[in-house]
């Protein structure tokens, strides 16, 4: 089950518990503004560093080099351990080279999809219904003084996060996710970094062009236009809303995906033909942090797989049905 699972959380990227920090009182919106900042920071500021995450038991190495001009953003990733593969963002542009495959996967940027490992949230709006912000005390990461951020859930269906944020640049230094518990499941983690005035272009450039390899691009359907699709998750945590219907080809079929999301956490739904093979996807499986459960509808297989606590996976795969069902 693990087997198909893990090919899956790599498309959908494409990459010792401490107690739970004790929240000050009335400093929720001291919280906010520096998540605010922090937003702000991610986007503002020319960087170049290297940052290690751990999930699943498992532990990965990316290098980031992110530019800012008037012009727009631009941005590089690049995997030093594991599978090789570049991530580029360019003017609301993905571009994913994957060497060892031969291809490069490029698509738009979205709001609600997928994000990269670096980021937490892309706005703060909204969130105080379904999460409370509070400060935590003092660190030091990678050389540099940081201010401590949490970010909690208010239900049992989502994940909270403890934030490290520079308190120079407000540019997160460290993420921690966290269950009900105050348990660490994943952590990100800068181990270099440079922030700077100006990033050389050759430094946002890819190691390998790509072009010989196969190329797939994806449309993005209109922002205007409000995602639809034949199914539909007819129990849903609060907060939680339609934010992606698209088709896909996977090995010959046509597979729809759903992304819901509440502005932090998300959940993909995936509906495909069943192939009725040993390795179907039925019932819960887990990966680290992140929750599957998979149901046959008819002759539907169904997974439904993210980062949030078992019983919401279950809750949305139990209670899909065809939109007119």
């Amino acid at each position: 089950m693990l087997r198909r699972l893990r090919p899956l959380l790599l498309g959908m990227l494409c990459v010792a518990a401490l107690p739970a920090v004790a929240q000050a009182e009335g400093s929720d919106a001291q919280a906010r503004a520096w998540l605010d900042r922090m937003i702000t920071a991610r986007h503002a500021l020319n960087y170049d560093g290297t940052f290690v995450f751990q999930y699943g038991g498992q532990m990965g190495a990316m290098r980031i080099v992110h530019g800012a001009a008037a012009d727009g953003e631009r941005e590089r990733l690049v995997a030093l351990t594991g599978a090789a593969r570049e991530i580029l963002r360019n003017h609301g542009q993905t571009t994913c080279i994957l060497p060892d495959a031969r291809s490069v996967m490029v698509e738009p940027a979205r709001a609600g999809g997928q994000t990269l490992p670096h980021e937490i949230l892309s706005s703060a709006d909204g969130l105080d219904k379904h999460y409370t912000f509070g400060l935590g005390g003092q660190d030091r990461v990678v050389g540099r003084e940081a201010q401590i951020v949490t970010v909690l859930p208010r239900d049992a269906y989502r994940y909270g996060y403890r934030l490290w944020l520079d308190k120079q640049h407000a540019l997160m230094l460290k993420s921690e996710l966290v269950d009900e518990r105050g348990r660490t499941l994943e952590t990100l983690m800068f181990t270099a970094l440079k922030v700077l005035d100006h990033v050389p272009n050759d430094a946002l450039h890819p190691a390998i062009s790509g072009q010989e390899f196969s190329w797939h691009h994806k449309a993005l359907q209109p922002e205007s236009a409000k995602p639809s699709s034949r199914w539909r998750v007819t129990r849903l945590p609060v907060g939680f809303v339609l934010r992606v219907a698209e088709e896909q080809k996977r090995d010959e079929h046509d597979v729809e995906h759903l992304v819901y999301s509440d502005g932090l956490a998300s959940v993909s739904v995936f509906i495909e033909p069943a192939d009725h093979d040993e390795d179907e996807l039925l019932g819960p499986s887990r990966l680290g942090a992140v929750h599957a459960f998979g149901r046959r509808i008819g002759k539907r297989q169904v997974l439904v797989v993210g980062e949030v606590p078992a019983a919401t996976v279950e809750m949305m795969a139990k209670s899909l049905q065809a939109a007119g069902g």
